[in-house]
């Protein structure tokens, strides 16, 4: 209503895309295959050798394990210079891509000559599959993140005499925070999961891995609050 209410709105967008090179430490195909040589002296473990066992490189003719087979599997070769014998670096692409949205609002309304009704809110949101570059494989082991936020005002204020004013707020905000991790499904495929839906953790000294954390692990936070009535009463000076 004219010169009786007046509002405000603002809204900003950003999209960032961003693309970085990561480097993880890969096992040779020879060495997923359990025939290689290390410093020299030839290791041959692989399926192949268990006709020949028992032999000084396998004494008990146990075969390859599955489970560690399937997650070498994810491994690819190496694409840059060689660590040792069994290793190799790989340098692959990591790419982001940020999604942000900020909206803000506010309203003033004079209900009469000495009240004034004023409601604010903002909103927030951040979205990024991958904000921290962590993969250690293309696609897997990513940090990713879906964040909300929103508050919330209202204010009344009145002019009760020419020194006495009085204001009645009440507030609320909301905030969702996750932090998930990507391919995380992939992980737990490997083992039976605990009561929480978890995989057993699987580590593979020497080869770039996901954190323990990050194998099956996601983070919810959910928080909100409401601001209790009060009131204030203004003498002015």
């Amino acid at each position: 209503m004219r010169d009786k209410t007046f509002w405000f709105a603002n809204y900003e967008g950003q999209r960032f895309v961003t693309t970085l090179t990561n480097t993880s430490t890969m096992p040779t195909p020879e060495f997923k295959r359990g025939k290689f040589t290390f410093n020299g002296e030839p290791i041959d473990v692989s399926a192949a050798s268990l006709a020949n066992c028992p032999n000084d490189n396998n004494i008990f003719c146990l075969p390859l394990d599955p489970t560690i087979q399937s997650i070498l599997a994810l491994y690819p070769p190496p694409n840059g210079p060689k660590v040792d014998d069994v290793r190799g670096l790989l340098y692959f692409p990591s790419k982001t891509s940020t999604t942000g949205d900020n909206v803000t609002a506010r309203v003033d309304h004079n209900v009469t000559s000495k009240q004034t009704l004023t409601g604010s809110y903002t909103f927030n949101r951040f979205e990024d599959p991958s904000f921290a570059h962590t993969e250690f494989l293309p696609s897997l082991g990513g940090t990713g993140t879906e964040q909300r936020r929103q508050d919330a005002s209202v204010r009344l204020t009145s002019v009760l005499s020419e020194r006495l004013v009085n204001e009645l707020r009440f507030g609320g905000n909301r905030i969702n925070f996750p932090l998930t991790c990507e391919g995380v499904k992939t992980f737990n495929s490997f083992g039976p999961a605990d009561p929480f839906g978890r995989s057993f953790d699987f580590p593979l000294p020497g080869l770039s891995q996901a954190l323990a954390v990050y194998f099956s692990w996601t983070e919810m936070v959910r928080s909100g609050s409401v601001a209790p009535i009060r009131y204030r009463t203004t003498l002015p000076g």
